[in-house]
């Protein structure tokens, strides 16, 4: 006997994650727009969810548009696409030169929508989505906020264990302050009683020994719990139904059972088309008529194991995947080939999308057209810079290669895909083997193009000892006479050893490489040796004459060499220049849509005026990067170093909380490069230290000084390793004394030469030596304009007076209360006269101005004038401050003693 499935008919225990999605919705309506991400395990609830928040939009109060992502042959953006098409027939797919021009372009038609009327995008499933799909959700977010637009994403939280590359696109997802998550928990025993209850209906009545045995063993999932009804129904109904299954699995296999012959038939070839299928396709694949197919069909729509979708040509889904997947994998794998062989053979007549057809090729082990569904597959996504997804498919044509040729060309192009994607690990792989392929096949002048990838995936991958072992080996194998590749090679060499400091060997390897002198990779080495040397006029003259060498290769190379030439003048201090440089190519990197490029000279500017003390306009440059969607680590990593600087300053916790985050500061780290993690570590450390974080501080110190091989790009990191850092890492950051004093010429390095002996006075209780290299970093820093290290060395000259007018001039709080922290935990009063000191005092025991002036014998007047220099010294702003700052002193002396 087969009875319909049991639908709860309300929605159970999911009132408050109902109301968070109509207030987001409300909010969109106001022009507030947000991504909400609803996940949970199979069978929670998520769908169930979502059909009850598309009630609410009955009315008019919003437009709706639905994708579905399907669990392979996805095409790239294919549930964007089929929401914004369910809104608008006309939605054109651009065509677009970069990955970035593609997403901006469909991102500016949805924009034009809302613009016109608030929009609600629902994409199921994007556990399974392509990565075109994952990329415009992060592409949305640093605009969605002003949209009237709200996006609702369904994942399943069971499945990220399988599909791994959907981790990071969610936790970059929600990092955005526009993102809200709705996890989805199981239901409380009550819940599932109630939903037991309504679901039941007029059924026979179930024993309370029944009921509880389905809410133990459904652990609060209804899909699981409507199922268990479903079968306990039949039970009581004489069906004989064996033991109640353990598992949905198990669950649906049973209620399956009871099919007809033809009827299981249709049900296993739907689930080998996947779960959405167009009921056409199924006839061919079921050879049956059209007439035939819909009555199984509806029979299946009537047991609820599929839903019957509003769609030209009819199409239908499984309500749910685990009913799909419990099918599917009940067949054979001698079954299921020769049933995907024969979809493969009608989606061929029909034309399908070679994402499809790659997809049933592979799974039908056909060999031949395996290889070049999916090679055309890859082909396609990555022209459309959906890599992750072409990586898949060149990876699906490679397990079926015929030959060692066509294997290393397709290991390439994965490796390509992979480099692009920023998974240098994996293209570094699939180099290697495409390495060992060309080998085989005797192509040995192809792998000299390899052995540089190679080493550059190694490099980006923070493995500089593997890059600088790949090409010694390359060198080794290389016959003398291939000068021109040998020169190459040492080229690269220069950049793997500038990564370690070692400037010494990288000019030794540059005068090697002499038979390139005027190419543009010789002149490219030679000004980034020269950058990392401190030769500052070197390096104006070497990036003027490479910039303009650069102005006849196109719009990217050009302004790619005006960046490089104005990040090299911020490293070097020269930052009048740079600045000039950033804001002319800052609206030409936003025309050509240059993001990573636009965020790094944000990020740049912003540190510059940030060191000049100009903080309102440094954390304009940050506002500015902020809403720049950046697909790579690079502009993160930057833009964290510029808020933790400029947050500091300004106090801004909010700032460093949202832009600064544990898992970029370890992004940094892999880098291995001096200038990324130089530039982060230090003031990261800073900023665990004053939130009373100082273990951790002085760990991430340790850390950075044995990553860390020179001054270049890391001043900052090395002057915080010396204040701040344990023996071991000030003993590093002194150890670069004997480097900086080889890059003089250059006031940056100067300076921070002065600042770093300055400090070792300091910790030597030397105060003449203290107070005479302070004035010499003073005078340096005076001549750079960076005001924010000026005040440090008049604290370190023992004028705290002058220190703190000059933060309070930058309102600079951060560095202020700093100072305030540093005076107390040394124990060192501040230079205040003992009249000072006296009046500080009785403030501290709430003595007012007028008992103060009878107490002393002065009149009010004089008192007043005490305490403003009090304030000004010790860089308080009024007396409760200064009755904080000498009780804790006072607490502070007394546990020393």
């Amino acid at each position: 006997m087969l009875t319909r499935a049991l639908v709860c008919p309300t929605l159970v225990g999911r009132d408050e994650e109902l109301t968070q999605l109509v207030e987001c919705r409300l909010a969109a309506a106001r022009g507030h727009g947000s991504l909400v991400l609803v996940s949970g395990d199979a069978g929670i609830g998520k769908s169930r969810l979502l059909i009850a928040f598309r009630q609410t939009l009955t009315g008019g109060r919003a437009a709706l548009g639905v994708g579905l992502n399907r669990e392979f042959g996805n095409a790239p953006y294919g549930a964007v696409l089929a929401a914004l098409r369910s809104l608008r027939n006309d939605v054109a797919f651009p065509q677009a030169g970069s990955r970035i021009e593609q997403l901006t372009e469909l991102a500016e038609q949805l924009s034009a929508m809302c613009a016109r009327r608030c929009t609600v995008l629902i994409l199921e499933d994007v556990h399974w989505a392509d990565d075109g799909t994952l990329l415009f959700l992060q592409h949305l977010l640093p605009s969605i906020g002003t949209l009237r637009l709200l996006i609702v994403a369904t994942y399943r939280s069971d499945d990220l264990r399988r599909c791994q590359q959907l981790d990071p696109h969610i936790a970059r997802l929600m990092r955005s302050r526009a993102s809200h998550s709705i996890a989805l928990k199981p239901l409380a025993p009550a819940e599932i009683r109630r939903l037991v209850r309504l679901a039941a209906g007029q059924k026979p009545p179930l024993t309370p020994a029944l009921v509880d045995e389905i809410v133990e063993r459904c652990e609060g999932n209804p899909f699981f719990a409507e199922e268990l009804l479903k079968t306990s129904i039949e039970k009581l109904q004489g069906a004989g139904i064996q033991q109640l299954p353990l598992t949905v699995r198990a669950t649906v296999l049973e209620r399956v059972a009871g099919l007809d012959q033809q009827t299981h038939g249709v049900l296993s070839r739907a689930a080998v088309l996947g779960r959405r299928f167009e009921a056409g396709l199924l006839s061919e694949l079921c050879r049956l008529d059209p007439t035939t197919t819909l009555a199984a069909l509806r029979t299946l729509r009537n047991l609820q194991l599929i839903d019957e979708l509003d769609a030209d040509p009819p199409a239908y889904v499984f309500r749910h995947a685990l009913t799909q997947e419990a099918v599917y994998n009940e067949l054979l794998a001698a079954e299921r080939k020769p049933l995907h062989a024969r979809i493969l053979s009608v989606l061929e007549s029909r034309g399908a999308d070679a994402a499809q057809l790659g997809y049933h090729a592979w799974c039908a082990g056909i060999a031949d057209k395996c290889v070049s569904h999916n090679e055309n597959a890859g082909d396609e996504a990555q022209a459309l810079h959906v890599y992750g997804d072409a990586v898949r498919c060149y990876d699906r044509a490679i397990a079926f290669a015929p030959n060692d040729d066509a294997r290393a060309r397709l290991l390439v192009k994965s490796a390509v895909n992979c480099a692009r994607d920023g998974k240098a690990v994996q293209a570094l792989e699939r180099y290697a083997a495409a390495a060992d392929a060309y080998r085989a096949c005797g192509l040995s002048d192809r792998l000299p193009d390899i052995y540089q990838a190679m080493s550059a995936q190694a490099r980006t991958s923070g493995d500089n000892e593997r890059g600088v072992q790949i090409l010694e080996h390359a060198l080794d194998s290389m016959s003398q006479d291939d000068a021109r590749e040998r020169a190459l090679m040492y080229l690269s060499l220069v950049y793997l050893r500038l990564d370690r400091g070692e400037v010494d060997a990288a000019k030794a390897l540059i005068a090697q490489a002499n038979v390139m002198r005027g190419s543009m990779p010789y002149e490219d080495a030679l000004q980034y040796t020269q950058l990392v040397a401190g030769d500052v006029a070197g390096f104006q003259i070497a990036s003027k004459i490479n910039a303009a060498a650069k102005e006849s290769l196109g719009d990217v190379e050009r302004l790619r060499a005006r960046f490089n030439r104005a990040f090299g003048l911020t490293i070097l201090g020269c930052d009048d220049d740079a600045l000039v440089e950033f804001n002319a190519i800052l609206p030409e990197l936003n025309e050509r849509r240059l993001t990573s490029l636009e965020v790094l000279s944000c990020a740049n500017s912003a540190l510059i005026h940030a060191r000049a003390g100009r903080l309102s306009e440094a954390r304009g440059c940050i506002d500015r990067a902020v809403v720049i969607p950046e697909p790579t680590t690079t502009g993160p990593i930057a833009l964290a170093a510029a808020a933790l600087t400029v947050g500091f300053a300004l106090w801004d916790e909010d700032l460093i909380a949202r832009l600064c985050s544990a898992d970029v500061v370890e992004a940094a780290f892999a880098s291995r490069i001096n200038s990324t993690l130089g530039r982060i570590a230090g003031p990261y450390a800073k900023w665990l230290w004053v939130m009373d974080r100082r273990g951790e501080a002085r760990a991430l110190l340790r850390r950075a000084m044995d990553c860390i091989h020179g001054p270049f790009g890391a001043t900052e990191t090395l002057l915080v390793a010396a204040e701040l850092g344990d023996e071991r890492a000030r003993s590093a950051a002194f150890a670069s004394l004997e480097t900086l004093d080889r890059m003089v010429n250059a006031d940056a390095y100067a300076a921070t030469s002065a600042h770093l002996r300055a400090l070792r006075a300091l910790h030597a209780g030397d105060e003449s030596s203290v107070r005479a290299h302070a004035r010499e970093a003073l005078e340096r820093y005076v001549r750079l304009g960076w005001t924010m290290h000026q005040a440090a060395c008049m604290q370190l000259c023992g004028d705290a007076k002058r220190a703190s007018v000059l933060y309070r001039r930058m309102h600079a709080a951060g560095p202020l209360r700093q100072m305030l922290a540093t005076s107390r935990d040394s124990g060192v009063r501040a230079a205040l006269s003992e009249r000072e000191r006296e009046i500080a005092s009785l403030v501290a025991h709430g003595t007012v101005n007028k008992h103060i002036a009878e107490r002393l014998a002065v009149n009010q007047r004089t008192v007043e004038k005490h305490l403003t220099s009090i304030y000004e010294k010790l860089g308080l702003r009024n007396r409760s401050e200064l009755a904080a700052y000498v009780t804790r002193g006072q607490e502070h002396q007394n546990l020393r003693r």
